[in-house]
Formats: structure tokens, sequence, C-alpha cells
């Protein structure tokens, strides 16, 4: 038996969904119950776009393992994107991730997940139904706090259809955060405020690749920024700034472990265009 599920790891490592699917299928007709080759059985499945099966091979893997959040959210993903059964989806994906500990490391089934409470506030909200609508937003803000445009959406369907609130702990939540996401976004625009480039020359952006005796965080974001420009020809200072805000955190980090900053600039550069 490990002899077929080292050949399923390896078809599946190598992308053989085919093959995959048959190593699964012979491990199956000896172990019906074996957990190991249903997943990869549900994964090749959905590759080759079996679609029925996948909901039928997810369906008995959840009998049979109904405390395998994966299997769950291997359906959800079907319900959602391939059936485009919304309700189906939220349900599915609801019952795994209550499974689950930790929703951020999960990111991709809760992206899924708050993509479908969307669609189904847009339903509700194009048949009238406001109150379902808002239980729905206050759902998305139980799996992302940060997500304040469900919050922004709440409070609009409250003032504009005069209707009779009362906010939810996952609102008071999302509300506070956007409350310090605000005043931290303010220190931010304070401290880039401060910073002025001035002039420099070819010989000074060259020891970017090396991390200078820096005296605070100021003189490092200045750098930075001047690093982003040079890079970026295209990029305005106003941009270079746009991409420090939000990248807060990760520079902070890359300035006290002592990162060059011609290091720093690619990693800020790259994920923000």
């Amino acid at each position: 038996m490990q002899e077929l599920l080292n050949e399923c790891k390896k078809a599946y490592e190598e992308r053989d969904y085919s093959g995959l699917e048959q190593v699964c299928n012979r491990i199956l007709e000896k172990d019906k119950k074996n957990e190991i080759a249903l997943g990869y059985k549900i994964f090749s499945l959905a590759w080759l776009e079996k679609n029925e099966e996948v909901l039928e091979c997810a369906d008995y893997a959840i009998r049979l393992y109904p405390d395998n959040f994966m299997f769950y959210f291997e359906k959800a993903e079907m319900l959602l994107w391939a059936f485009d059964d919304v309700d189906g989806a939220i349900e599915t994906y609801e019952k795994g991730l209550s499974l689950v500990d930790d929703f951020d490391e999960h990111w991709f089934s809760v992206d899924n997940i708050v993509y479908a409470l969307y669609k189904k506030a847009d339903q509700l909200m194009q048949s009238g139904s406001f109150k379902s609508a808002i239980d729905i937003y206050d759902r998305i803000l139980f799996y992302r706090p940060s997500e304040f445009k469900a919050l922004d959406s709440i409070e609009s369907i409250v003032k504009e259809q005069d209707i009779d609130y009362e906010a939810s702990r996952n609102y008071e939540k999302s509300l506070d955060l956007r409350k310090r996401a605000r005043k931290r976004a303010e220190k931010i625009e304070d401290c880039l405020n401060g910073i002025e480039i001035g002039e420099y020359g070819e010989e000074y952006i060259n020891g970017f690749c090396e991390f200078k005796d820096y005296s605070s965080l100021d003189e490092y974001i200045r750098d930075l920024i001047i690093c982003l420009m040079e890079s970026y020809p295209y990029r305005s200072e106003d941009h270079a700034r746009s991409l420090v805000k939000c990248n807060m955190d990760y520079i902070r980090s890359s300035y006290e472990h002592k990162e060059p900053v011609a290091y720093c600039s690619i990693e800020v550069g790259y994920c923000c265009g």
C-alpha cells in the first residue's frame, strides 16, 4: 500500500493528474476508505474537470471523515466555480471553516467564501431583502474583520433604508479595526510628510546595496524612496511614497534586520508594481 501511496505522491508532484487518478483507483479498490487516496483523487478529478465526480467523491469522503476540512473545501470550490451554486458553496465552506482554528492559515478558502457571500448579498439587495443582506455582510466581517467594504455596505443600508440596526460583535470588531487602521495611516502619512528627498548623485545610489549606518527609520525610508524611483524610472516620487505607505510593516522589519535598501526596494516594487 505504501508503494502505491508513493506513486500517488510522485504523480501529484509531476502534475500527472490522469496517472494520479488511476493510482488512487487502484488504492481504493483495496481500501475504499483510504483517506489519503480520497484526497488525491478529488484533487485529480478537479484538475481533469470531472466536476460531477468531484462532488460524488467529496460527499463520500465527508461521510467517512466529517472532521477533515479539506474535503469540504474541495467540494465548496467546485460548487462555487463550476456550478455557480452560491448557497451550496457558502454552506459547505462554513462547515469546513468551522473545523479550523485560524482563518488566516486558510486564506484561499476565506477568499472564496467572502466572494460567495458578496454574490449572495448582491442577490438580496436586488430583491430588496435589506436586513438579510446586512446579515450576509456581517458574516463577511466574521471571516474577515478587515473587509471594510462590507462594513461600509452595512452603514450605507442602515442609513439609506432607515433600518433599526443593533451592531453585532463582528461589526464592532471591524469598526474598531478600521479606526485603528485610519489612525495608523495618519501616523504613516505624517512620517512620510516629514521626509524630504533633497539632492543625491549616482555614487550615493550605488551605496544602496549595503546597509548604511542609519540613525533612524526615516533615513532608511528616504533612501528607499530614492531607490524605488531610480530602479523604476517611470515612477514618480508620489508613486514611490505610496508604495512605502502600504508596505510599512515590511519596511520596518527590513530596517530592523539591516536589509540593504536595494533588496527591500525589489520586494516592495515587485509586490505593488
